[in-house]
């Protein structure tokens, strides 16, 4: 972190500064707003433009202790010959002269920091310079506290501009973190630490000060990203306990208890003697606020960092007769929810008196939809030592599963008597059995054998239907998509199955019909289970239930959009992911999104914003908080993505390291990793200069993937090839491809190798245009180089003029982009100034003699100067100057 953070934002407030310092005569602007909002570097902004734009300025610093001195804050800009028993008047009057003669020509501007405090002497003082006309002033005050009348009257006598500075946005706190830092954070960090600042510029530094000297927010690869749990540090306690200052008694008991169980009911405060009058003093004070809600008035804290001041403050006992209390209150006020549940557990745990099994096997599962598996495994813990039963171990199960804890998960579930289970019971520990088996510890094998078994031992057909969808996913993960698509549409021909194995099917299925090349169907099937998704969730929002079914069917979704041709549709559905799962702090959501946000940038050509978005989903899957067993794949699909946009920026170094992460997690169980996004291989080859191996790895890619029967993966391989330069070895397959694979893009995969083997230019140019009205800008780029190359070869050079500018305007969007079709790519031809004026006027049919007398030159030289503008564009006369001059540019 440097010394000091830019000032990011606040582009109204400095042009209001700046027209306010520069009217005519003397007055100012005054900034209000919270304390740590900005106000005071804002200010120290506005004065150093003022300074650039010709003013002198001077600082004045008023604060409470000074504010019983006279003179106290300007002391420095009272003459120093004024003797010490001069009277008000004679200071008032030598001041103004002694600033004006300081300045010299320049204008005097004054800077005041917490007007609100100034002594009535100094107040008095810079009114009186105001209204002479001596001075401008840039003051700022704290809203909603008692400033000196001489202060009040700068904005109600319209001396000076009144300005309210808010907060900073959730963009702004972004760009403000990530310029301290001088890097990019995650998006979950981002969110974290703006809605623990609020937007609040002082809270935000000191909290990313704290997590850098703590070790909490750490650089991982080459973005930041907070480790754990965010707490304010030392300084930023001491802050906020100012701020609380010294509450009275019941104040402060009251804040205590909304510290330790936001959001209270009104109702419930009023149950352990906190009447709605104290809570209007605590609102007074800033220190609270009530909401009112359709179910009544709730009261939270008016800054989420006054919990953490006042919890890292009170003592252990404080704190255990706090959630005591807590506990007792909220069953009285008829608490029903789950989340209630939730938090009445951990108030009792935290308080150390018992509760029922069943609220803590509740409060496990509404932990493990809160993705909170340390806690979870807490309350599984202590629900089974009281009698949970196998509820209690399931919970326990998936709560270890969830922190990595692979082979202590396996023990637990392996060791467990299922005698006197229900069918329902066995096939929930058997799901979370075989996944952790298969992905958290990578032994497929033992995962089928134990969902076998489990069929052979349940009757009930919609157990078993949930099974074979499990059995599907892997089959889907291992390669064999059409096998997938096969059983889950068996599933979901079955009029009796269960949401579960509908949710479960419907995922499979949309995402399984992408490998296969059915996009449209992949699509309809992704609206179809997302709207199923929605209403299930409508249905079971208050029970505490989540699951991944909703993000995993829009992510089919969104891959059937995207390699379907519908990119605009596919980057709205990503962004929406990525926000949803911004929402519910997920890392293995968060990162999916990220990637699919990347994979989007980089189809349209924007390498660099592409970069960005992938080595953010790379920090998350690198994370201690990314422990789940989905992580193998996830993790292969990440830096399998990284790896190829870093070689298609020609980043050959990182995109082996990243080849390397993915080829780590690779395993046969996900096999479909090694394909799903292309011939990763074949572009790190390309990086490295070797396009003809790069070319016969995407050829054995495509072998691989038609082997499988996946032609939505393969197409992609061999349109791979055909930009690499070789469409005649896969044009021919392409064409019968292009039948099978829905979309739009599969016809102009075809189109282009069959263009580009017969070095067809205007076709090229044609398959150009159709990529770029597509949004996939640097399959354009390419298209539109690989047409003027071909024109070149036929000897067209007017025709190549045009494809080149074309693809020069595409490359021009294509930011980072490095690939060998646009490296064939020549630059614009320069012409000088003379050369572009006359070629210019000749390509609107003047004549020599004309252009001449225009120009007051001799006919030879226009000749002689047209001559040599022919020779540079490559183009035999006048005729060919209007379309080649679109390629060129003029050197000044």
């Amino acid at each position: 972190m440097g010394a000091s953070w830019p000032l990011v934002g606040r582009v109204k407030e400095l042009l209001a500064c700046e027209q306010a310092l520069g009217a005519t005569g003397m007055g100012g602007v005054v900034l209000a707003g919270a304390p740590g909002v900005g106000k005071t570097r804002l200010a120290r902004e506005a004065l150093a433009r003022a300074e650039v734009a010709g003013c002198t300025s001077w600082w004045v610093v008023a604060s409470r202790a000074a504010s019983s001195i006279p003179f106290g804050a300007v002391a420095h800009l009272v003459p120093p010959t004024l003797s010490s028993g001069a009277d008000r008047f004679a200071v008032l009057q030598r001041t103004g002269e002694w600033l004006a003669a300081s300045a010299s020509d320049r204008r005097p501007v004054l800077g005041i920091d917490d007007a609100q405090w100034l002594d009535d002497s100094s107040a008095v003082l810079i009114q009186d310079l105001i209204l002479t006309g001596l001075v401008s002033v840039v003051a700022t005050v704290r809203s909603g506290e008692q400033a000196p009348d001489p202060v009040t009257a700068l904005w109600k006598d319209g001396l000076a501009d009144w300005v309210e500075v808010q907060a900073l946005s959730r963009a702004e706190t972004t760009e403000l973190v990530e310029a301290g830092l001088g890097g990019p954070v995650d998006g979950l960090t981002a969110e974290r630490l703006w809605q623990l600042s609020f937007g609040n510029a002082l809270y935000l530094r000191e909290l990313v000060r704290g997590g850098v000297d703590t070790g909490a927010l750490v650089r991982t690869g080459r973005v930041w990203r907070w480790q754990g749990p965010i707490r304010a540090a030392g300084r930023l306690v001491e802050l906020l306990q100012v701020r609380i200052g010294n509450l009275p008694m019941i104040v402060r008991q009251l804040v205590e208890l909304v510290a330790f169980g936001e959001p209270l009911d009104v109702e419930a405060l009023q149950r352990v003697g906190m009447e709605p009058a104290v809570v209007e003093v605590a609102e007074a004070a800033g220190l609270l606020c009530s909401v009112s809600t359709g179910h009544g008035i709730e009261v939270r804290l008016a800054h989420p960092l006054f919990g953490e001041a006042l919890r890292a403050r009170i003592s252990p006992l404080r704190a255990r007769a706090v959630c005591g209390t807590l506990a007792k209150t909220l069953p009285a006020t008829g608490a029903t929810e789950t989340h209630d549940a939730l938090r009445l557990a951990v108030w009792h745990l935290n308080a150390g008196t018992s509760c029922e099994p069943g609220l803590l096997v509740e409060a496990a599962t509404a932990a493990l939809a809160g993705f909170d598996y340390p806690l979870a495994e807490r309350l599984a813990r202590i629900a089974g030592a009281a009698g949970g039963g196998l509820a209690a171990d399931q919970a326990l199960a998936e709560a270890l599963v969830g922190q990595g804890q692979a082979e202590q998960a396996e023990v637990i579930v392996a060791g467990l008597a299922l005698d006197g289970a229900s069918p329902a019971e066995r096939a929930a520990l058997t799901r979370t059995r075989t996944l952790n088996l298969h992905w958290g510890l990578g032994r497929p094998a033992e995962a089928e054998a134990v969902l076998s078994a489990t069929e052979g031992a349940i009757a009930d057909s919609a157990c078993r239907d949930e099974l074979a969808c499990l059995r599907a996913k892997f089959l889907q993960y291992a390669g064999w998509c059409a096998d997938a698509v096969d059983l889950a549409s068996e599933v979901l021909a079955r009029p009796d199955a269960t949401e579960a194995a509908v949710s479960d099917s419907l995922v499979v299925l949309c995402q399984s019909l992408t490998g296969l090349g059915k996009y449209d169907q992949s699509i309809t099937t992704g609206k179809r289970g997302a709207e199923f998704e929605r209403r299930r969730h409508d249905r079971r929002r208050h029970d505490g239930s989540w699951s991944m079914a909703e993000d995993e069917v829009v992510s089919g979704w969104c891959m059937g959009c995207l390699w379907g041709g519908r990119l605009v549709e596919s980057e709205a559905l990503a962004t929406s992911g990525y926000e949803r799962s911004i929402a519910i702090r997920w890392p293995l959501s968060t990162a999916v999104w990220a990637l699919w946000l990347g994979e989007a940038s980089r189809a349209r050509g924007q390498l660099t914003v592409a970069l960005r978005w992938l080595r953010e989903a790379a920090a998350l899957v690198q994370s201690g908080d990314f422990c789940h067993p989905y992580r193998s794949f996830v993790g292969h699909a990440v830096f399998g993505c990284l790896a190829r946009a870093a070689a298609q920026t020609g980043e050959a170094a990182e995109a082996q390291a990243a080849l390397a992460d993915a080829d780590a997690l690779a395993r046969p169980s996900t096999a479909v990793m090694d394909s799903f996004f292309g011939p990763i291989h074949a572009w790190l080859a390309v990086a490295r200069g070797e396009v003809t191996t790069g070319i016969e790895l995407a050829l054995k890619t495509a072998d691989v993937e038609r082997h499988r029967g996946n032609a939505g993966f393969e197409i992609i391989a061999l349109h791979d090839v055909v930009r690499l330069g070789a469409p005649g070895r896969v044009a021919g397959r392409l064409a019968e491809l292009a039948p099978m694979v829905e979309g739009r893009l599969a016809p102009l995969y075809t189109a282009h190798a069959a263009a580009l083997a017969a070095a067809d230019g205007t076709g090229l140019d044609v398959i150009a245009t159709a990529f770029a009205e597509l949004g996939y800008t640097l399959l354009a780029a390419e298209a539109a180089t690989q047409a003027a190359t071909a024109h070149r070869s036929a000897g067209h050079r007017t025709r190549m003029g045009a494809s080149a500018a074309c693809a020069r305007a595409l490359a021009a969007r294509c930011d980072g982009a490095r690939t060998p079709a646009l490296a064939t790519l020549a630059p614009a031809v320069e012409l000088t100034r003379r050369e572009n004026e006359i070629a210019r006027l000749a390509a609107t049919g003047l004549s020599s003699r004309v252009i001449a007398e225009r120009l007051v030159v001799a006919v030879r030289t226009v000749d002689n100067i047209l001559g040599a503008v022919y020779a540079k564009l490559g183009i035999g006369g006048r005729d060919e100057l209007a379309t080649a001059l679109v390629q060129t540019t003029s050197r000044i």
